[in-house]
């Protein structure tokens, strides 16, 4: 990638924090509890059926379709693995 403005900068880290609340949010969700809260580096431990519903609802919430080759659970581990795999699709 090349060099950011400030703006672009901005602009990334509220994509990425987004991210982070939306995953977070999610897994309150699957849960059914408020108390959850990960930390970016956390292994998130879900099943594959939940990650095929994160997925679904990140492609819902963002407008874009993951790659079949980005679909796998390596890239759905953790909330960091998430946000690098979704900021190849949003953020150019």
């Amino acid at each position: 990638m090349g060099e950011f403005n400030q703006s672009e900068k901005i602009s990334e880290v509220k994509i990425m924090l987004n991210i982070e609340e939306f995953v977070n949010n999610f897994i309150k969700g699957i849960q059914g509890n408020g108390k959850c809260l990960f930390k970016p580096d956390d292994i998130l431990s879900l099943d594959s059926l939940n990650v095929v519903s994160l997925i679904i609802e990140i492609e819902n919430e963002y407008g874009f379709e993951f790659n079949e080759d980005d679909i796998n659970l390596n890239n759905f581990s953790s909330i960091n693995s998430i946000k690098k795999t979704v900021k190849k699709y949003l953020i150019n």
